[in-house]
């Protein structure tokens, strides 16, 4: 299991924090390669950080050396102890030759080529996640620490069902293998079919228990999209559009939004968080 997290360093020169590097990618093809807007300077924000979080942080420091809890001790009925019971340990043999492939959804010449990969039981549990309605586990499997470079194996998507009349902890219901390592997995919070991940070549992948062929979607390999392994997934609302977009974070400081209208041919918009300091370009839209 891999706690996968994101954190953003904001200094003091509060002024940094508008100018923090942005890219926008809009929402059709064309315009990805040859439009970006650029986003005002919002004096007010400014204004209001440098007026208030002093103030702030010194409320902070208060509270963190603060002794009204010195002595404070916890009664009987804060110790209450709740019992975890071990259920299953679920497993999956890599080399059962009936993993189902997804070849014909993988847009990666670098990854894939036509190099033959073994799929030995070496492979890693690189994220799991459980579907909304509570008795699906996905998980993802590939190789810790590979990039798009030293892939040399195989990864694997696959879902157990735990309310399956004959469940099997060592045969999940679903096995999809990818021609690159799986790096991480998210469950769609309405619909406990639909899984979102990413791999270790920078593609992002959709899954939908419900087709014929679950891969419906991955995104390609180009320029203005991930050049590098594909650190976490989210799934965001979107307020204007009133649909949830699949957000994939990459170590080449890019975090893209997609959804499946387009079938993850291109992103609906963009951030570019290591940008020039000439590039420096804020979020619009």
């Amino acid at each position: 299991c891999i706690d996968v997290s994101v954190n953003v360093s904001i200094g003091n020169n509060y002024g940094s924090l508008v100018n923090t590097s942005m890219r926008r990618i809009d929402q059709t093809e064309s315009e990805c390669l040859s439009q970006f807007a650029v986003a005002p300077l919002d004096t007010g924000v400014v204004n209001f950080l440098r007026q208030k979080s002093p103030s702030m942080l010194s409320e902070l420091t208060k509270s963190s050396e603060s002794k009204a809890f010195k002595n404070y001790e916890l009664s009987k009925q804060d110790c209450t102890t709740k019992t975890v019971k071990y259920e299953y340990a679920l497993s999956l043999d890599l080399s059962d030759e009936n993993i189902s492939g997804a070849t014909d959804l993988t847009n990666v010449e670098d990854c894939s080529e036509s190099k033959t990969h073994t799929r030995q039981n070496t492979l890693e549990v690189t994220g799991i996640s459980w579907g909304s309605s509570g008795v699906l586990l996905a998980a993802t499997f590939g190789k810790i620490g590979c990039d798009w470079a030293s892939t040399s194996s195989d990864g694997v998507f696959a879902v157990w069902d735990l309310s399956a009349r004959i469940f099997r902890p060592d045969r999940p219901v679903y096995r999809i293998r990818h021609n690159s390592s799986l790096t991480c997995v998210a469950a769609h919070p309405e619909y406990p079919s639909v899984f979102g991940s990413g791999s270790s070549c920078g593609e992002v992948l959709l899954y939908d228990l419900t087709e014929e062929n679950p891969a419906v979607g991955c995104s390609k390999f180009d320029g203005y999209i991930h050049k590098e392994m594909i650190v976490a997934v989210v799934w965001s609302y979107c307020i204007r559009e009133r649909n949830w977009q699949l957000c994939s974070m990459s170590k080449d400081g890019k975090i893209m939004f997609w959804n499946r209208k387009n079938d993850f041919k291109y992103p609906l918009r963009g951030i570019d968080l290591v940008g020039d300091e000439k590039d420096r370009i804020g979020l619009v839209g």
